[in-house]
């Protein structure tokens, strides 16, 4: 399935065109760009794998060398490299015995990524990702404090992540692109856990194609939650955009 290819690989050729539109629309583009939120599926999702055989610490190696090899293989997206270097500094710090601060963390990142790659820092894509991560660490506990009284977890957490991430990004999306989709936040909200639940299930399914009878539960699996992502993007695409001349 092309959705799937690009949510894994970054391959975008297969995509629907229609597809992507709904998903720039609504201000969402960003769950195809391989990024922080595929990181996080493809370590939980090894995490599961490799629970009963590792230590934790172990698996946190595995996992960091696993990501530098996935990095090599699909391209090193500013957005997929800024995730992957947050992972593996942590990690780093966890073999040291040292705690590591969220933002001296994302620092640490982008000034590694400027020495890796220094071509892609000025790179919009690049600037974006800092910039909503950036967001979510200085805005979330803020976010949450101001909604704790109408909303619990983990709608709270949903909310203030999405919130914090279109706030610190809001200003260059207009500048990058002249247009912001209002309710891209709420969309990002809603789509995340669908795209999660579609890779970890596409994951799923490659690893078992070979057992038939299972074959016709994930594919229809599969379908399900690929309808249930169009229709969020879709419908969100619709919603009132800010648009600048």
């Amino acid at each position: 399935m092309a959705l799937l290819e690009a949510l894994c690989f970054g391959i975008k050729d297969g995509l629907e065109e229609e597809l992507g539109i709904a998903f720039r629309k609504s201000g969402t583009s960003h769950i195809l760009a391989l990024s922080g939120m595929h990181v996080g599926i493809l370590v939980l999702f090894l995490q599961v794998v490799m629970g009963p055989l590792f230590k934790p610490i172990t698996q946190k190696v595995i996992v960091s060398l696993f990501l530098i090899v996935y990095c090599l293989l699909v391209g090193p997206f500013p957005s997929l490299v800024r995730a992957i270097l947050m992972y593996g500094i942590y990690t780093i710090a966890l073999l040291l015995g040292r705690k590591i601060h969220s933002l001296d963390l994302l620092s640490h990142s982008f000034l590694l990524s400027c020495f890796l790659f220094p071509n892609s820092v000025l790179s919009y894509s690049n600037i974006l990702s800092y910039a909503a991560v950036g967001g979510i660490f200085l805005l979330n506990q803020p976010l949450k404090r101001r909604f704790r009284s109408i909303l619990f977890d983990p709608f709270l957490s949903a909310v203030s992540i999405s919130l914090g991430a279109q706030i610190a990004t809001a200003p260059l999306t207009l500048y990058f692109f002249s247009r912001l989709a209002l309710f891209g936040w709420l969309a990002s909200m809603l789509l995340s856990p669908l795209v999660t639940l579609f890779v970890w299930v596409g994951l799923v399914s490659v690893m078992v194609g070979g057992v038939p009878f299972l074959n016709p539960y994930l594919q229809g699996t599969l379908e399900f939650l690929y309808t249930a992502i169009v229709y969020v993007a879709e419908t969100f695409a619709k919603f009132p955009a800010i648009q600048l001349p």
